[in-house]
């Protein structure tokens, strides 16, 4: 038996001032890779935010990644 790390995701929408490929980019600048919600729309306009998966995720890991994304967000 393994532990999965499938299933585990969180959509975020972005306020409309933010722009999710530079939210995306400073995510990754800090270390944490996520996927844009853009991609997932298939019509017009696509909703801007962030797919953010955590199953695979260390427990310790976890605050300080979601503490981080705050400080993205809050700017």
């Amino acid at each position: 038996m393994r532990t999965s790390h499938a299933g585990l995701h969180v959509a975020a929408v972005l306020r409309a001032e933010l722009d999710e490929k530079q939210v995306l980019q400073a995510a990754a600048r800090n270390g944490i890779v996520t996927a844009g919600l853009q991609d997932c729309f298939h019509t017009v306009p696509a909703q801007s935010g962030l797919v953010i998966g955590f199953g695979a995720v260390s427990a310790t890991g976890l605050p300080v990644a979601l503490r981080t994304l705050g400080r993205i967000l809050a700017s």
